[in-house]
């Protein structure tokens, strides 16, 4: 039986996930962008757009210091920008 996170995976272009294996894209910093996109909160509650940012904005700093900035796929190595 294929699980929905495998399902995911299937659907990811390679380079991504080579990109993510090899350390070059931090995938923390893809899911915390994408949940602050969905305007919820750690446990998933919304709490609208605004907060959401702050929330993972202040979370960013105390969870880990590496986390810095959202990233960014260069448009000529094949992917997509993400903002």
């Amino acid at each position: 039986m294929t699980t929905s996170t495998e399902l995911l995976l299937k659907v990811v272009k390679t380079e991504l996930l080579l990109k993510v294996v090899k350390k070059e894209i931090d995938i923390m910093d893809l899911i915390k962008k994408e949940l602050s996109n969905r305007g919820v909160d750690g446990n998933g509650k919304w709490i609208g757009f605004g907060k959401a940012k702050e929330f993972w904005n202040e979370n960013e700093k105390v969870w880990d210091s590496h986390y810095k900035k959202w990233i960014t796929i260069p448009e000529d190595s094949g992917g997509h920008q993400i903002d």
